[in-house]
């Protein structure tokens, strides 16, 4: 089987398992489901992926890296401000959160579900937000200094983008129950919008004040 052939394989295995586990949650997922449903053989299967444990770390692992990167590379391009960096940054996420709603539920309740499975993926994870965090802390130190925003810790700033653009989604079936505007069909972009200017906003009121 040729390199090109094993790797397609895998990604039709790495989807497959990403509907079954979503469908059945950890426990309920079962390995020769998910090799049906990828249409290979339970050895090859098997030679990807040892273990359930194992192939649920790789379909997390993938969709967390994907999300990383929806915020990592808007920040990566430093011919532009930073504070337009970071408004694409939040726009991305934002971006990947609205398609990625039933992920993220999925996600949240299994790590209530199974603590003892994300300790390896959370510290993996923390890793590389850490290395994110430290290039963007010395940016975010450097604008301070000129006094075009105010100084914040970058790991900090990063759970606020994190935790705003979720709950918009996570918490949109009580949010809609109480708000009627949630109901127009341009409510999301104003939404996104709305994120981008609490967090931008803050930044340059904070620094404003400090003068």
């Amino acid at each position: 089987m040729s390199i090109e052939l094993k790797d397609n394989k895998k990604a039709c295995i790495l989807r497959a398992a990403e509907q079954e586990f979503m469908q059945k949650g950890f426990d309920g997922a079962r390995m020769v489901e998910i090799a049906k449903r990828a249409g290979v053989g339970h050895p090859l299967l098997h030679y990807h992926f040892h273990t359930k444990e194992e192939l649920f770390h790789s379909v997390v692992n993938e969709k967390m890296g994907v999300l990383r990167q929806s915020v990592q590379i808007p920040l990566e391009n430093s011919s532009e401000p930073l504070c337009d960096r970071l408004a694409k940054a939040i726009e991305c996420h934002y971006d990947f959160v609205r398609e990625n709603t039933s992920y993220i539920r999925f996600m949240l309740n299994e790590m209530v579900n199974q603590p003892k499975l994300f300790e390896s993926i959370v510290c993996e994870a923390y890793e590389k937000v850490d290395a994110v965090a430290r290039i963007l802390q010395q940016e975010l130190d450097a604008a301070a200094a000129r006094g075009e925003m105010a100084r914040m810790e970058a790991k900090m700033l990063l759970e606020d983008i994190i935790i705003l653009n979720v709950s918009c989604f996570v918490l949109r079936p009580i949010v809609k129950n109480i708000s009627s505007h949630c109901q127009d069909g341009d409510y999301s972009e104003r939404r996104k919008q709305e994120n981008v200017n609490l967090i931008i906003g803050r930044l340059k009121c904070r620094s404003e004040v400090s003068r």
